[in-house]
């Protein structure tokens, strides 16, 4: 088992991620760096960065009285703490006493120094840390892992006492997540603050986590999750939330409900982050996961991309403006009942293009064109290959305004089209929608960025 600063096995503890936040520090510049966490469990990453003198203090917060109380009682009432450990003994019958000690006293919500002890005393003692878990070893102690196993008096007294040292650097909170960010983090020099946010792990939640989040309470967990981070963004601030198809469709209305105010959903990415796929008994084999981009207001954008090398070459042509490719002025993707303004006739020869005088006809929905082509002219509209009704890129006031920027080419078809100058955007490319890159494998990138983080776990 990896080693630890903290006095609590915790289920998700991440104190193996403390060499990665301390590196986050230096790449940050943070000068005397204050740690937060507002959901703090274990504290594994808080007291070993502390210790290494990695920040100047540490702000904790948990919402569960139990957890709350076992730091409050072995931080700041720490000589009675270390007492009770020396004194009691780790037996099936102190085992029972101290699990009816904390479900006497769980629910009472209010500091009690019993409570945090019984706490501490069951986190040490049952499986995987677990507060309502059974005791290691089982009722009848058959197992080679016997009760007190995780309870090494000695050591966990060094844990506290290494607290106490730094006493006078910790602060320690208990509060709900939202206003714990707004009535603590929110008034802390922003400058030199680091949060470490680790909302409770859900999946498991009915056996780890008091609260017994089940699926049918995952709504209301995730509101609450995500509305905290919502406060947290700048006004030019994305979020971005990754999940399976599971429950994907209750992320998506929990964040339009808290983002469709101010910003709104701008996309949803489909990310291949499992090549090989894992099967499932629906016969399909799953590879995606869904990220979901969320803009805090109106003022924030998602960023371009660097074109490649292909890309770049595309655009051949160079003129006073810069580079660019011809293009055909017919839109794509468009149709005439979509924008109706936007079909109109152009006349053209092989050397020239003339946009005729018209008048828009609100009744019949159409250009009453007031000129007909002159000798050697052909009349194009917007209408391709299989005969549908297209409409062009522009209007017509811009199309009048750019004529400099067209000209008469051959189609693929071999006949004369309308075409235009497509530029190269100064700021990139926009994100695709879908990403399969190798990159995003989670199975070998994930797997490989968590073992640069975490060393060898042998």
């Amino acid at each position: 088992m990896p080693a630890t600063k903290s006095i609590l096995r915790y289920p998700g503890g991440k104190s193996q991620l403390s060499g990665f936040v301390k590196n986050l520090l230096k790449l940050n510049c943070i000068n005397h760096p204050i740690y937060c966490e507002p959901f703090c469990g274990g504290a594994g990453i808080a007291f070993k960065l502390l210790f290494d003198h990695s920040v100047d203090a540490i702000v904790l917060n948990d919402y569960d009285i139990a957890i709350y109380s076992i730091w409050n009682a072995a931080i700041f009432e720490s000589e009675k703490f270390i007492s009770r450990i020396k004194d009691t003994k780790v037996d099936l019958e102190e085992w029972e006493r101290q699990r009816q000690i904390y479900k006497k006293l769980k629910n009472e919500n209010k500091y009690n120094f019993d409570l945090g002890f019984a706490a501490f005393f069951l986190n040490r003692t049952n499986h995987s840390g677990i507060l309502k878990g059974g005791p290691i070893g089982g009722i009848h102690q058959k197992s080679k892992y016997r009760l007190d196993c995780r309870y090494n008096k000695e050591s966990l007294i060094k844990k506290v006492e290494d607290m106490v040292d730094f006493r006078d650097k910790i602060l320690l909170f208990h509060m709900d997540g939202l206003n714990f960010i707004q009535d603590v983090i929110r008034k802390e020099d922003q400058s030199n603050l680091f949060i470490f946010f680790d909302p409770p792990y859900i999946g498991q939640g009915k056996i780890l986590y008091k609260n017994n989040y089940k699926s049918s309470a995952w709504c209301s967990l995730l509101y609450d999750r995500e509305l905290l981070g919502r406060q947290l963004l700048k006004i030019t601030g994305l979020s971005c939330t990754t999940i399976d198809d599971a429950q994907f469709h209750e992320l998506y209305y929990i964040l339009k409900s808290i983002y469709d105010i101010e910003g709104s959903i701008l996309g949803t990415i489909a990310i291949k982050n499992n090549p090989s796929g894992r099967s499932t008994a629906s016969g399909f084999s799953i590879a995606h996961e869904y990220g979901l981009f969320c803009s805090a207001t109106h003022s924030a954008r998602i960023g371009r991309l660097e074109r490649t090398e292909e890309q770049n070459n595309r655009y051949g042509e160079r003129d006073e403006k810069g580079a660019f490719e011809w293009v055909n002025f017919r839109k794509h993707g468009g149709f005439k009942e979509d924008a109706p303004t936007m079909y109109f006739p152009i006349y053209i020869t092989e050397t020239s293009i003339r946009i005729p005088k018209m008048l828009w006809n609100a009744e019949k929905g159409e250009y009453d064109v007031l000129e007909k082509p002159i000798e050697g002219e052909i009349k194009i509209l917007p209408i391709d290959e299989e005969g549908r009704q297209r409409r062009w890129k522009w209007g017509l006031d811009r199309t009048l305004n750019s004529l400099n920027e067209m000209c008469v080419r051959l189609d693929r078809t071999k006949q004369f089209g309308v075409y235009i100058k497509s530029r190269l955007n100064d700021e990139g490319i926009l994100p695709l929608t879908v990403w399969d890159k190798s990159c995003y494998s989670s199975t070998s990138n994930g797997a490989n960025l968590l073992a640069n983080i975490l060393g060898d776990k042998s």
